[in-house]
């Protein structure tokens, strides 16, 4: 679990010395959500690109024009490059809060605690929280794995598993 520290008029912090990143990936993501009706798609173009020119441990990981995968609006993606700078994570956020212009905000970690600790636990959400696409079928499955074992479940084996 990520200690947060939240104040009505303050952006969260994350402790990043509570987290362990995995090996030879980017330690942060930073994701924008906007809508494509102009005005929305235009504050996120200007956010990423003052982002970008802010923040030099920051790399563009792309802009996605519709739903994709988890992610049920359009987006951009921010990524923090390397661990050296995962500190800066708590540097990013308060700008972020202070210029997203309504616009919701998705921080997570790519950490050994996985792909659903990451996007649920340890995220920050800046502004109005999404429903991620398909993580109550995630949440599910994860679960089960972690009850039964990724192998018996690959294998088929598993029937009638309370989750």
């Amino acid at each position: 679990m990520v200690a947060l520290t939240t104040a009505t008029s303050m952006a969260p912090t994350i402790d990043v010395d509570k987290l362990r990143f995995l090996p030879k990936s980017a330690p942060f993501d930073i994701h924008v959500y906007f809508h494509r009706d102009g005005t929305e798609e235009n504050v996120a173009a200007e956010l990423r690109t003052g982002l970008l020119c802010q923040f030099d441990c920051l790399r563009d990981d792309g802009w996605y024009d519709g739903a994709r995968n988890i992610h049920p609006l359009p987006y951009f993606v921010v990524q923090i490059a390397t661990t050296e700078n995962c500190g800066r994570i708590n540097d990013i956020i308060p700008w972020l809060h202070a210029r997203r212009q309504g616009l919701s905000v998705l921080v997570h970690p790519h950490s050994l605690g996985g792909f659903v600790e990451d996007h649920t636990t340890c995220a920050v959400w800046l502004g109005e929280p999404l429903q991620l696409r398909g993580m109550n079928a995630i949440q599910t499955v994860h679960r089960v794995v972690r009850r039964v074992g990724l192998r018996t479940l690959l294998a088929g084996t598993v029937v009638g598993v309370a989750v």
